[in-house]
């Protein structure tokens, strides 16, 4: 487990120093290619032209390995419209997600005499999984009687993460084997369900956790699965 640890490490260094951060985020609306429906089809791939007063929609045409976006503009949606537009929009990006997950709570089940533990120790995953990003418009009118257009961000991913993380290590979790009290390194990896509104990205994970130490053959939660809360900063 240790040689596993090293080469997570590693490739955890490479990906950060490959990858930023970026500055605008995934729940930002920006000019790309979508898709109209949940289920990415060629036919209903768009174009999309993001400006601060209008969102232009283009069809694509797609022959063979080429693609071509259409000259005449689908449709026009403006900051603003005179009265209110019945027809609402939809827009899907599907991608492959990259995060840096932190986990501030472990819920861990009794064993070993022990009782439910929370557990609040430092601890820092890489995330790789699957994310659809949703982007609703709609028009609301205001106290002025003007209907404004929103733009409203949804995002679900489903992934696995690996990590390492700090855990207290005693005499009551290793059935008194070990007479000290120290912090050791554990090596955390699992799944995670992420998911954003806006600018907020937070989940739910099921993680199993390995002490990195000779005294992992006492510590009675090596191996055993825990329920943790992810926050996460997205760097791709």
């Amino acid at each position: 487990m240790p040689k596993i640890a090293i080469i997570f490490c590693l490739c955890m260094v490479l990906i950060t120093s490959c990858s930023s951060i970026q500055d605008s985020s995934k729940f930002d609306f920006q000019s790309a290619k979508y898709y109209t429906s949940v289920i990415p089809k060629a036919q209903n791939e768009v174009y999309i032209d993001v400006t601060p007063d209008t969102i232009k929609i283009y069809e694509l045409n797609k022959a063979g390995n080429t693609e071509e976006v259409e000259k005449n503009v689908k449709g026009i949606l403006t900051e603003e419209i005179d009265s209110i537009n019945s027809e609402k929009y939809a827009f899907f990006n599907p991608a492959l997600d990259i995060d840096f997950l932190t986990i501030p709570l472990k819920y861990r089940f009794p064993t070993a005499g022990v009782p439910n533990q929370l557990t609040t120790n430092f601890n820092g995953v890489v995330y790789l999984g699957f994310r659809n990003d949703i982007y609703r418009i709609t028009y609301k009118q205001n106290p002025l009687q003007e209907w404004k257009r929103q733009i409203r961000h949804f995002g679900s991913s489903l992934g696995g993460f690996a990590g390492l993380s700090s855990e207290p290590i005693n005499p009551w979790v290793t059935n008194e084997k070990v007479e000290i009290e120290y912090d050791a390194a554990v090596f955390s990896t699992g799944v995670s369900w992420i998911v954003g509104i806006n600018n907020l990205s937070a989940g739910l994970s099921l993680g199993f956790d390995y002490l990195l130490d000779p005294n992992r053959k006492y510590w009675i939660y090596q191996g055993k699965p825990w329920l943790g809360v992810a926050f996460g900063i997205n760097l791709n």
